[in-house]
């Protein structure tokens, strides 16, 4: 969802995507995870209004490509407090390899118990038991299969550095 739409997620209730100038969570210039371009990145997020009224709202996750998994951690690392959980915790995800600027685009999320920001929504109450019966084995093979949705509900929570 979050490469989707050439790289800028999903058209939101406003007509506008989900990371985009409009919104002031995107930013298109180069910049590899450091500390002035989370800088950039925090200060955007904390910046963003409802109204008149700053959200102050705090990263909580940095989510990178595995090019960008070592930097961030050694960034991630260094603003934690011993005895402490670390300010920005660090996600590395090898799916943002499939989208557009996958390998060098990096983002920042809200902490979803603070500020929404992604929903996960189930198809079936249930997960559903599918069984068949194959000559190939004695017996029955089965599976489970879960189906499942992700939106984005508020643009406000997110930044995203392109970095191209």
């Amino acid at each position: 969802m979050l490469t989707s739409n050439g790289g800028v997620g999903p058209t939101m209730t406003d007509s506008v995507a989900l990371f985009a100038a409009a919104h002031n969570n995107y930013d298109a210039t180069s910049g590899a995870p450091s500390v002035s371009t989370l800088e950039v990145g925090r200060q955007r997020m904390r910046v963003q209004k409802a109204g008149v009224r700053y959200l102050n709202i705090a990263a909580k996750y940095l989510v990178v490509p595995p090019a960008y998994e070592t930097t961030a951690k050694v960034l991630a690392a260094s603003e934690a407090i011993p005895g402490q959980s670390r300010a920005l915790e660090v996600v590395v995800a090898p799916q943002l390899l499939d989208g557009t600027n996958g390998d060098v685009a990096w983002y920042l999320l809200a902490d979803p118990e603070v500020y929404d920001v992604l929903d996960v929504g189930f198809v079936s109450p249930e997960p559903e038991l599918v069984t068949t019966e194959k000559w190939s084995v004695d017996g029955k093979s089965s599976k489970i299969a879960i189906s499942f949705g992700v939106c984005a509900l508020n643009h406000l929570g997110m930044y995203r550095k392109r970095n191209a």
